[in-house]
This record gives structure tokens, sequence and C-alpha cells, in this order.
């Protein structure tokens, strides 16, 4: 079960055995997973490494602990998020019948890097704010950005941030404008250090960078950089209806009739 002479740590293959278990689900949602005891014997090591294996599930959303009673598999939702040209994690994951949450962790007012003054269209002496956001979904954390925006477009923008629920309604409310999505470019990368605060690190990231421009201008007005939980996320892009989300149930329903019609 345990192979000593592997090189990783005893407490990872244990992790790694008791996902197998679950993504089979022979441990099913609400199922309670074997005790420290009975873990402790079936894989001959001290209750510390098991211990260790239960807390590594948990960060990554697999197993809830309960004091006393043992630990439990946990729900962890694969949400089809609609990529469109009106893209609001509010409205997706409402659609959903889930409590979405955004949190702002940081905001500051700056002078843009290289890279934002040839994708707003601005200049090194134009200002710009960035807001750090953390989006979770029925209290589980699923995402973190960073929204840039040119501050010539949301002037004390400051002002509007105390009980900060939702950006675009900020927008909306106070500026008279919600971005409309040009292009995304995608990508797979891993959890940084600063982002594993908040998200679990063993976990691939799905690193989406993407331009907004004015509904009525067109100019660029928003650089929104998301980095997405893989486990929890199953992208759909939208090609059709002129950018509006359209219905779509999670994957394994569709891949199920994809593969027998």
């Amino acid at each position: 079960m345990i192979e000593r002479d592997s090189g990783m740590p005893y407490y990872l293959q244990m992790a790694d055995y008791l996902m197998q278990k679950i993504e089979s689900h022979e441990y099913r949602v609400g199922d309670k997973i074997p005790s420290e005891l009975e873990l402790s014997k079936l894989f001959h090591v001290n209750r510390h490494t098991v211990r260790q294996a239960i807390a590594k599930l948990a960060s990554i959303g697999l197993v809830t602990t309960v004091k006393g009673l043992g630990s439990y598999v946990k729900s962890s939702p694969v949400i089809p998020y609609q990529l469109s040209q009106r893209t609001c994690f509010t409205e997706n994951v409402g659609r959903l019948g889930k409590s979405p949450k955004s949190e702002l962790l940081d905001w500051s007012r700056d002078f843009p890097t290289d890279h934002e003054q040839a994708q707003l269209g601005l200049s090194g002496h134009e200002a710009v704010y960035r807001l750090d956001i953390l989006r979770s979904i029925d209290g589980t954390p699923y995402s973190l950005s960073t929204t840039v925006l040119p501050e010539n477009l949301v002037p004390v923008l400051e002002r509007h941030l105390d009980g900060f629920h939702s950006l675009y309604h900020i927008l909306e409310v106070h500026y008279r404008f919600r971005p409309i999505r040009l292009r995304s470019i995608i990508k797979a990368t891993c959890c940084t250090p600063r982002d594993a605060m908040y998200l679990p690190e063993e976990i691939p990231i799905i690193h989406v960078e993407s331009l907004g421009i004015h509904p009525i201008t067109r100019a660029p007005v928003e650089i929104a950089i998301g980095r997405t939980r893989g486990d929890m996320n199953e992208m759909v892009v939208q090609f059709e209806n002129g950018g509006e989300p359209c219905e779509y149930k999670a994957t394994d329903e569709n891949l199920e009739r994809s593969f027998t019609s």
C-alpha cells in the first residue's frame, strides 16, 4: 500500500489513495472515510501521518472533518462557467442555484505597466485602479482575479468600495457602463505562492486574461486576470446568440450522451 522507497512522503501516498477512492465513487459524497485508527493500521503508519493525509484532502475540498465524529466526503461541484461577451460571476453562479460571494482583498491606485498601457491605450502618466478580488461559491474559494481600470473612467472609485459585493454592480450604478468582453487568453498554470493563501496549491489553475471594452465607445476599459481552480471549473465558451449565455448542464451527463448517441 505504502511504497517505502518511492521518495514520495507517506502522507501524500495516503492522500492519493483516498483521492482515488473518492474519484471512483467508492467513497461517495456524505460517506465517512475510515477512521484515523483504521487508516493507521491499514497503511502501517502513525496517526500523525494519517492526520496529515486527511488535512491534505480537506485543503483541496474533498473531505470535511467533524470533531469527535470523523471525516466525511464533501461535495465539490464542477461549475459550468459561461465565458461570453457579457460574462458576470454573480449572474453565472446564481443561475446555477448556488450562492456566489465576491470579497475585495485589496485595491490600489497606481501608474500602468507597459502591458496595461498597450492594452488600455494609456500613457504612462495616466493612473489606473487595481482591485484584487476573491470569489467563492457556497463558501468554497473558487477564484482570484485582478482587475485594472483606467482612473479617468472610474474617478474616486474608492468611495464606492465599502460593502463591496460586485464590481460590475458598482460600474453600472455609479459609472453607467458594464464592460463587454472583447477577447480572452486562456492557459493552464500552477498556483503561485501568493494565490496559495486562498486557493489550494496542489490544484491546477485556469488562468484567463480578458480585455473588456466600453459598450458605447468600444474603447478598452478593463483588464481582468482571473485564476480559477481547475477542479471546480468547466469553462463553456459561448459563440452563439450574440455572446449571451445559454443553458448548459455539467459534464458527466453531456459526455455520456455524446458517447452513446
